[in-house]
């Protein structure tokens, strides 16, 4: 059995990118809503209470935007964490999905083919999509993990002869997947 913890940083990366373009977002709304309970031509004539969500604008936008500036932290600590790994998977890795390039730049910059860069490329996408579906199935039957990334288990493929029924003389190659 393999464990496979390696690339948790790359769904960090896209889950911490993810909330803070949220939260810019929810802080550009918020901003645009408040310039328009200010301005007397438009909302600034309606009467706001305590309990209204427009009476708090203010102090959500100030906490958005502190929750922003720790998010952004968070983001340069782990690319400064990123940019030490080695290895030609993490370097396709963060190439393609964290400076966007595509496999043949990957080729050029790390001077393999765009062949094996390609394929390379295509077991790391299974991969992670193996852990995905993990994740989904363990969750989807109420397996509660409580450090999910140490729990993924990559089944290895074992190969057997099997004897063809047809033709006996011949074997055929059979993939299982039964774990070693």
């Amino acid at each position: 059995m393999v464990v496979v913890i390696r690339y948790q940083w790359l769904q960090e990366y896209q889950k911490l990118e993810e909330e803070i373009e949220i939260l810019k977002w929810k802080i550009r709304k918020s901003e645009v809503e408040l310039e328009r309970w200010c301005d007397p031509r438009d909302l600034g004539k309606v009467k706001i209470t305590n309990e209204s969500n427009a009476s708090h604008l203010e102090e959500n936008i100030k906490r958005d935007k502190a929750f922003l500036g720790e998010k952004e932290l968070a983001m340069e600590a782990l690319m400064i964490m990123i940019d030490r790994f080695k290895g030609l998977e993490n370097q396709i890795l963060k190439k393609k999905y964290i400076e966007g390039k595509t496999l043949e730049c990957i080729a050029e910059e790390t001077n393999y083919s765009y062949s094996h860069i390609k394929a390379k490329h295509a077991e790391l996408k299974r991969r992670l999509d193996f852990i995905d579906e993990y994740e989904k199935d363990a969750n989807s039957y109420g397996f509660k993990l409580k450090h999910p990334e140490t729990h993924f288990f990559k089944p290895e493929v074992k190969k057997k002869k099997v004897l063809n029924r047809n033709k006996p003389s011949k074997c055929r190659i059979v993939e299982t997947n039964e774990l070693y």
